[in-house]
């Protein structure tokens, strides 16, 4: 008998490839359910009584569940009072964006916003996502506090002291070791100025700067962005393995004895798609002994092309690329670039990698901590917000309740001298208030899918709401029941005949209308658009149960004010405690209205840009603002952010 010969090496192959995929595809416990969000707003500096526009992202590293649809934002003053809550509607990019009105009595300091998932909060040393902005008043001369110190290690080939201050006046710091040699003095530091010392970093350092004096540490670590390698500044420490990771998965896990003369490199490419990464130290019994954050943003292929200049009240557009095709959508917006001593105090206050002097750093939010809590919970699937408008449980205390760790004591912050800034804005008040000056108005959005929706400016010539129904939308008809009162009767498309039995949802604004008369009725002037879900799949996809299963007949007004004009019961509210996504005027169907206020706005932005093989073209409205602006564009995939931006020139 003769024997075939079997060529198994496309076998062996075939088994490795499935193995290695079988690997690769293994989800642990914490990566298959992390989230965190990536929060932005317009500027870093405000004055009280201006509008804050912002926008938040989901960042997931997870397919198979429902992940969070809510999403929470709290704002608090310097002294940890909360000014500011709502809670959101994810929209089906994981997004929610809107604005809030900063009370016009705030003091100047520094407050900070929290944006955050329901799930994020049930862990002690979860990182929840946070950001300052800068408050100050307008035209008011106010008490200037003592300033603060902040450092940090400058990255490189050694690792280097880089300080920066708020102190009204040009600081004398005097650097020295702990046992008071090598004093080295620096002296007239500028404020809001980063400064790098030149000092090396590798051992404790006493400061001494007015009338204190303070003991900093320097990392465990330092890293070298030119070579992309780590180095271990502390010779002896115990630490037996690093892990590098984001907030949402591990990159690689590190040996201390990979180490040669202290030195190690990194794999470039495992590190360059990510804005930021960090790193964790533990020892033999897996203690934390360190965590540190190292910053790559600008270490992309991204890019945002703009007309270099353009015409007061012309249109302009951008083309916003990615060119690795990382990226599935994007967020931009067109604003006023900020001052660059406001810029570089946000990116100090917000900036992870920055200490305060005063305080002592804090290991307890910290990646790899929370992962051991969420693998050890039984069953945090109930801990999600994932079906709002079918049923969810609202979170009914504040993070403060819940996260009191977040909220350390601080002397507040004193922001730079800005009277230029504050006269600029100034007489762009007054030129808006005395000429009524255009500006556009947020209008909310559905959180559903529609079958149709009529703008009612494009039609002319109707005097009424009665009348635009009956001449315009065919899905419904007004009657007279038996009794003579009146009926608005919506088309069932599932009968053999055509019937307009079903009794719809009416709504104005979000709100539920009981009394038709009161919808027909209602100024047409200030209607915006009206919509409507007939269709049996649409309106099971609205989640909003029985209450719409005879369809929805929806009133939108254009200044977004049936709530504050008529003042209807909460519970007449669809959504009951949800603020639903609203997005800017602009990138849907508007009109104009006089205001004098939110001049802080952007004068264009769009959180709804999707991006084809990585790349988009994006039109902005009119700019009616002449200077120097800035684009920018945040890109966004599943777990990953990136940041890029370009001036333009309004004449």
């Amino acid at each position: 008998m003769k024997l075939r010969k079997i060529n198994i090496l496309p076998l062996i192959f075939l088994l490795a490839m499935t193995m290695a995929e079988a690997q690769t595809s293994k989800p642990t416990g914490f990566e298959d359910m992390a989230e965190t969000m990536k929060i932005m707003t317009n500027q870093d500096l405000y004055f009280a009584g201006d509008k804050v526009w912002f926008g938040m992202k989901l960042l997931k590293n997870h397919h198979n569940y429902k992940y969070s649809k809510l999403s929470y934002v709290e704002i608090y003053d310097p002294e940890n009072t909360i000014i500011h809550r709502e809670m959101l509607l994810l929209d089906d990019k994981e997004m929610a964006y809107g604005d809030f009105i900063l009370p016009d009595n705030l003091e100047p300091g520094e407050y900070k916003i929290f944006a955050y998932s329901q799930w994020m909060t049930n862990f002690p040393s979860y990182r929840i996502p946070q950001k300052s902005i800068l408050v100050t008043q307008l035209g008011q001369d106010h008490e200037l506090k003592e300033g603060q110190l902040y450092y940090t290690t400058k990255g490189g080939d050694m690792a280097e002291l880089t300080v920066f201050h708020t102190f009204e006046t040009p600081l004398v710091i005097e650097v020295e070791e702990l046992d008071g040699t090598g004093k080295l003095v620096l002296e007239e530091i500028a404020p809001f100025e980063m400064k790098d010392t030149k000092v090396i970093f590798e051992t404790p350092k006493r400061l001494k700067f007015g009338k204190q004096t303070i003991t900093i540490q320097p990392e465990k670590v330092n890293f070298d962005p030119s070579r992309f390698s780590l180095s271990m500044i502390e010779k002896n420490t115990q630490a037996t393995y690093l892990v590098t990771h984001t907030d949402l998965m591990v990159i690689d896990t590190l040996k201390k004895a990979d180490f040669l003369e202290n030195k190690l490199a990194l794999k470039r490419e495992n590190y360059t798609q990510y804005p930021e990464f960090q790193i964790s130290i533990f020892d033999k019994d897996d203690k934390l002994l360190g965590h540190q954050h190292f910053n790559l943003e600008g270490q992309n292929n991204l890019q945002v092309n703009v007309s270099r200049s353009v015409a007061t009240g012309n249109k302009s557009s951008a083309v916003i690329k990615d060119e690795d095709a990382q990226f599935g959508h994007a967020f931009a917006w067109v604003k006023r670039p900020e001052l660059p001593e406001v810029e570089k105090l946000a990116q100090v206050i917000n900036g992870p990698q920055w200490h305060l002097a005063e305080r002592k750093q804090d290991l307890k939010q910290n990646y790899l901590l929370s992962r051991k809590e969420i693998e050890q919970n039984a069953n945090p699937e109930k801990q999600k917000d994932y079906l709002p408008l079918l049923h969810y449980n609202p979170l009914k205390t504040s993070l403060k309740s819940l996260r009191p760790d977040l909220f350390t004591s601080s002397s507040g912050v004193n922001l730079p001298m800005i009277e230029d800034y504050e006269d600029f804005e100034i007489k762009r008040r007054v030129f808006h208030e005395h000429f009524e000056y255009d500006t556009r108005v947020s209008v909310p959005v559905s959180p559903y899918r529609v079958d149709f929706s009529y703008l009612v400016p494009d039609y002319e010539g109707y005097r009424d709401m009665e009348t635009f129904l009956k001449e315009i939308v065919p899905q419904v008809r007004i009657r007279a029941d038996k009794d003579g009162n009146t009926e608005i009767r919506m088309f069932n498309p599932n009968m053999d005949k055509v019937h307009f039995k079903n009794l719809p949802l009416l709504m104005i604004d979000l709100h539920r209308v009981d009394d038709p008369d009161f919808l027909l009725n209602y100024d047409y002037a200030q209607i915006e658009r009206v919509e409507v879900i007939f269709l049996r799949n649409t309106i099971d996809e609205t989640n909003l149960g029985s209450k719409a299963e005879n369809g929805v007949l929806a009133l939108f007004t254009k200044q977004n004010d049936y709530k504050i004009k008529h003042n209807p019961d909460a519970s007449k509210y669809i959504l009951r405690e949800l603020e639903v996504s609203r997005i800017p005027a602009g990138n849907v169907p508007h009109l104009e209205a006089n205001s004098n206020v939110a001049l802080s706005k952007p004068q264009s932005w769009n959180p709804s840009i999707r991006l084809t093989r990585g790349r988009s073209r994006i039109n902005f409205q009119s700019l009616e603002e002449p200077g120097k602006l800035q684009v920018e564009a945040y890109f966004f995939n599943n777990a990953n952010w990136g940041r890029k931006f370009n001036q333009v020139n309004v004449n």
